[in-house]
């Protein structure tokens, strides 16, 4: 047990602006995981600091559209072969 440390010194309400310390326990940041090495990172980067991964820009919305777009082209594909 050590007795002669001395208590760490927290920001308070007289505090100098700027000067906070922020637990990061507290903090709600989302996350991300890497797919490349499964790192959490935040959500906002566009590439893993640790891999280098670059995530794409497209939204889901973007990726929906296209999904729908090649089953449309594929349904028509598909009937346009069957006879009536």
């Amino acid at each position: 047990m050590v007795d002669n440390v001395a208590p760490q010194e927290t920001a308070g309400d007289n505090a100098e602006p700027g000067t906070q310390k922020f637990n990061s326990s507290k903090v709600n940041v989302k996350k991300k995981e890497c797919p490349s090495c499964a790192m959490e990172i935040d959500a906002r980067s566009k590439s893993c600091p640790i891999c280098g991964y670059e995530f794409s820009d497209y939204s889901a919305v973007v990726k929906w559209v296209a999904i729908g777009l090649l089953l449309l082209f594929l349904l028509y594909f598909i009937l346009s072969r069957v006879p009536f």
